[in-house]
């Protein structure tokens, strides 16, 4: 018995007590897809990038990628985008219904209050 025999053994003999191939699949495969996309999800960290200097006076609306803490600048319509510090959600999940919290912190940088 070779080695993929075996393995095909296993996995219709698990399916097959579980009802079919399509509850094996939700009870054994899933769960486990499921964790690992969890946990890529939670160890990506955004990239950062360096202000050129042509940014240093501020940032458009137009010109973001992606959601900032914008604070005003010094040209009027300009925008310096503050340094993200820290990060945090907390995922409730019930069922169908998942309940994200997500804190995070920033720090100003450019000398004015807000």
């Amino acid at each position: 018995m070779t080695h993929y025999d075996h393995l095909y053994y296993l996995v219709t003999r698990d399916s097959s007590r579980l009802g079919g191939l399509s509850l094996w699949l939700a009870f054994r495969v899933l769960p486990s897809l499921v964790a690992v996309a969890l946990a890529l999800l939670l160890l990506w960290a955004a990239p950062v990038h360096a202000m050129t200097p042509a940014e240093e006076d501020g940032v458009d609306l137009n010109g973001l990628a992606s959601g900032h803490m914008l604070l005003q600048g010094a040209v009027p319509g300009r925008y310096t985008p503050a340094i993200l510090q820290a990060s945090k959600a907390h995922i409730d999940i019930s069922g169908m219904i998942a309940t994200v919290l997500v804190e995070q912190t920033f720090r100003n940088d450019t000398g004015r209050a807000l």
